[in-house]
């Protein structure tokens, strides 16, 4: 009984000194001290973001003060920190404190448990710089530090992957040189070991000569922290040092010094917001009285590789397809690429460039001549020609004249046919075929440009795949940076980072996957449009608003929306498909050639071909023997003059030819059977190829909102999971499987809109025209059709 009174007091004697000792900041103002290491350019952005978090978090909840005079800045000298952060420690005024540098991070680390709270946000490694800590808080009295999980081997392994260095040079500014460089760091000593390669580890100096002349030999890759000895011009004179040694370069302070020479980092600048974001969080539970060293230290940086290229290809060192999956690129060739392709530009220059297009064109023209051929016959034909002749002087002595040695005679000959039947037919007949092959061409040019479309509707498929891969490869590593944190708490094992990192590599192919094919989707364009394979461009997005789109017009859309309207627009687009189809007009050209022969070969069994022939002959000179005629011969003998000339009619009508003609006849009748029976195969071909490509519209349409509330519903999901995750409430599998039906959900949803598109227009193809191709009163015509036609089939019903 004793005992237990004992324990009751105890109890309330720790309550009344805890409510004692405890701080009421709600009724009273809340001063807050800052002090940084030293004088640097941006300390104003910085401290203001800082300011600007903590106030929007905690307005109308507590009055947050940031006295001017309790803002020290130090000199860079761990002495002049270190003297600002007791000075800070000591102020009665002072509340709370953010160390808001590297130097007075790590310094406030060191003093031991602490008479008042003091956040540090930027302790660069916890097990590198020896900050006592236990299960993901921190061990001191009074210290909130904020840390990434493992980060310097974390980056160290990153740069490894981009550039497998054998010989590293770690370079860090003086004063926080002098205070680690007699740390164990045995993490990162073993990490070396287990790559086998090596490292330097050496202050920066006071210039830029001071750290180009200290690279040691045999160095070929440099990783540098904070440098801030160093303004905006030095420094990117100490990059373009790196870059003349082809040396390959990681920044500890990221994106901002990206952007300035340095080939890679891992932090954005997004990071650092997230730090002063952290910061007011970890301050407002400071207020609302909780112990700084029981709030968690960790945070995830949602690492993602940040490459210069234009480094990179100065030193020659250039990143795998691996790295390239998730890596921002900075300073790419590809943002300078001037030539843009739209979907109304490529069907354009594809109708005018495509050598498919250009061979079929060039064969309708050539194939055209056949007509003019068969008009010839029918035409006046005109012959000249010339024979001169010589022959031997005895001959023509014994020719008696009618041959003389030496002649030269012109002779002009004419033509012309009256009549034939036959002639005339294959007129007529060619120029139906012509009319054949011209709409066929044109059958051709619409196929051409589905095949345009579509291989663009592809790329933009694949570029959409590409991105949400790449989108799910970062949410993979965010995933994964969370496992490390939970495993730093205990909260987990190692085994759920591994996996983590077998789910990076799996999204990584997956990435490296998409880009293939959109690769190759370009390709594809580029052969189609005529252009090098491989020339590069950029591709302007297609929307269900685009204004050269029926679809983007309320009247076309209202027709999709409900069976009604739908059954009448199918009934509509088959009455047009009958109208416009090109290959009806070709296999009804080819009919009128079909019937033109049976009745050429019906007609010739009766109708006689008349024709007409002239020659006229001048005989232009004689000479030598035999030019005196038959002088010899006792009597004369009459004497042609040197012209001659004939005119003759010819007229023939074949009785008998063995049977040929009827044979022909029958053949002609069987063959325009077969067009007719062809065609009334291809009117069914054409309705159930439109009727069909409605359908699939219709149900491609009705997908867009379905998969879109799909998508929603598995990233609210995802939510939900990765929430419970994160409190240990769900398992990593969990998590997996929502992730992945997160990702599922968004290729489906994001490429819904493409999907239905490509049905469009494989309608419009069996319709037999593109609204891309219509002039505006065309679309105009086409949608007053429609409406009238719905408006008919109404009254009917």
């Amino acid at each position: 009984m004793q005992k237990k009174t004992l324990v009751i007091l105890l109890t309330i004697l720790l309550l009344i000194c805890s409510i004692a000792g405890a701080v009421d900041y709600k009724d009273r103002p809340v001063n807050i001290g800052m002090i940084v290491d030293g004088p640097w350019e941006i300390n104003d952005q910085f401290l203001n973001q800082f300011k600007k978090e903590i106030l929007d978090l905690t307005a109308g909840e507590f009055d947050i003060r940031f006295p001017v005079d309790k803002t020290i800045v130090g000199d860079w000298s761990v002495e002049s920190i270190d003297e600002g952060l007791d000075r800070l420690l000591a102020d009665k005024e002072v509340d709370i404190i953010i160390t808001g540098g590297v130097l007075a991070s790590h310094l406030a680390s060191g003093k031991g448990d602490l008479p008042k709270p003091v956040i540090a946000p930027f302790i660069i490694d916890e097990i590198a710089q020896d900050i006592p800590a236990q299960k993901g808080h921190s061990a001191i009295k009074n210290l909130s530090y904020i840390a990434p999980p493992d980060h310097l081997v974390g980056e160290l392994q990153a740069f490894h992957e981009i550039y497998p260095f054998e010989k590293l040079l770690i370079i860090v500014n003086e004063p926080f040189y002098d205070l680690v460089k007699n740390n164990k760091s045995a993490r990162v000593r073993k990490w070396f070991e287990s790559i086998n390669a090596g490292f330097n580890f050496i202050p920066s100096g006071k210039t830029v000569e001071d750290v180009l002349a200290s690279i040691p030999e045999g160095t070929d890759a440099v990783y540098f922290g904070f440098l801030p000895q160093f303004d905006d011009t030095e420094f990117r004179r100490l990059m373009d040092g790196f870059i003349s040694r082809k040396l390959p370069t990681f920044s500890l302070m990221g994106e901002m010094d990206i952007r300035r020479g340095a080939m890679a980092a891992l932090t954005s600048n997004k990071y650092y917001n997230r730090i002063s974001r952290r910061t007011a969080l970890n301050i407002q539970s400071i207020l609302l009285g909780e112990k700084p060293e029981n709030i968690p230290v960790n945070i995830s940086r949602f690492e993602r590789l940040i490459i210069n290229m234009s480094t990179a290809r100065s030193i020659n060192k250039y990143p795998s397809w691996s790295i390239l999956t998730e890596a921002q690129l900075i300073d790419v060739s590809r943002e300078d690429i001037e030539r843009v392709v739209t979907i109304e530009s490529a069907v354009d220059e594809a109708i005018r460039s495509n050598r498919d297009l250009l061979a079929s064109s060039k064969d309708v023209e050539a194939a055209g001549q056949n007509r003019i051929k068969a008009r010839a016959n029918l035409l006046p034909q005109l012959e000249v020609s010339a024979l001169g002749t010589l022959i031997d002087e005895d001959r023509a002595e014994a020719s008696l004249g009618s041959a003389t040695e030496e002649s030269i005679a012109g002779t002009a000959s004419a033509s012309m046919l009256i009549f034939s039947e036959p002639a005339w037919a294959n007129y007529s007949i060619q120029g139906n075929l012509q009319k054949s092959r011209e709409y066929e061409h044109q059958k051709y040019v619409l196929d051409i440009t589905l095949e345009t479309v579509t291989t663009y509707l592809d790329l933009l498929k694949a570029k959409t795949y590409e991105r949400i891969q790449g989108d799910n490869l970062k949410r993979t590593r965010s995933n994964y940076e969370l496992a490390k944190i939970r495993q730093s708490i205990g909260a987990s094992g190692p085994g759920e980072v591994y996996r983590w990192e077998n789910q990076i590599a799996t999204s990584r192919n997956s990435v490296i996957e998409a880009n293939a094919y959109r690769n190759l989707a370009e390709i594809a364009l580029n052969r189609i449009l005529n252009r090098p394979s491989e020339e590069q461009f950029t591709i302007s997005d297609i929307s269900l608003n685009n204004p050269e789109l029926f679809i983007a017009d309320r009247r076309f859309v209202q027709y999709l929306e409900n069976p009604w309207s739908f059954k009448v627009f199918r009934e509509f687009m088959v009455e047009e498909s009958q109208n416009n189809s090109m290959e009806l007009a070709a296999i009804n050209a080819a009919l009128e050639a079909r019937k033109r022969a049976l009745y050429s070969s019906r007609n010739s069994m009766w109708m006689p071909t008349l024709a007409l022939k002239a020659d006229y002959t001048e005989q232009l000179h004689e000479g030598g023997a035999g030019t005196n005629g038959a002088s010899a011969l006792p009597f004369d003998l009459p004497k042609a003059d040197d012209t001659n000339w004939s005119l003759a009619i010819n007229a023939s009508l074949p009785i008998f030819s063995g049977g040929a003609k009827i044979s022909n006849m029958i053949q002609k009748s069987d063959e325009l059977k077969m067009l007719e029976y062809q065609r009334e195969s291809v009117v069914e071909k054409v309705e159930q190829r439109i009727r069909s490509a409605l359908h699939l519209m219709g149900a491609s349409y009705a997908a867009i909102h379905q998969t879109r509330m799909a998508s929603e519903a598995a990233d609210k999901t995802l939510d939900l999971v990765l929430d419970a995750y994160s409190r240990g409430e769900a398992s990593i599998l969990d998590l997996i499987d929502a992730q992945n039906a997160s990702l599922v959900s968004s290729l489906l949803a994001a490429n819904a809109v493409y999907d239905f598109l490509d049905d469009y227009m494989n309608v419009q193809r069996a319709v037999g025209k593109f609204d891309l191709t219509m002039q505006d009163k065309d679309k105009e015509d086409f949608l007053n059709r429609l409406d009238q036609r719905y408006d008919e089939l109404s009254n009917d019903n």
